[in-house]
């Protein structure tokens, strides 16, 4: 498995992420003791909290398949262990290698 740090991307969307839970969280709260509003019956903010779980997971599966498409995520690897799968758009060019490949040999 490789050691190498997380890319930027990955901590700038998980950061966010991270932020837009915390925010439906605090909405949530805000909604059910009525503050700032009147309060919303439990019900409601876990039907609301249901439709944004489902849009999440339809927003993953998009973005899983996009990111495979413009080949920068592949969870396939060959059995050297140094050319990812299907889906990179470039192809490697260390010692003749003719590998569709995103990342560096190493």
């Amino acid at each position: 498995m490789s050691q190498r740090a997380p890319s930027r991307w990955l901590l700038a969307a998980t950061t966010l992420a991270v932020l837009a839970v915390l925010a439906v969280l605090a909405a949530a709260g805000l909604a059910l003791t009525g503050t700032l509003m009147q309060p919303l019956p439990p019900p409601v903010v876990a039907g609301v909290a249901a439709a944004i779980l489902g849009a999440a997971l339809v927003a993953d599966t998009v973005k899983l398949r996009v990111f495979r498409r413009l080949g920068i995520h592949s969870s396939r690897r060959s059995q050297d262990g140094r050319h990812p799968g299907k889906g990179s758009i470039r192809a490697c060019r260390v010692d003749g290698c003719t590998t569709p490949t995103h990342r560096r040999h190493g």
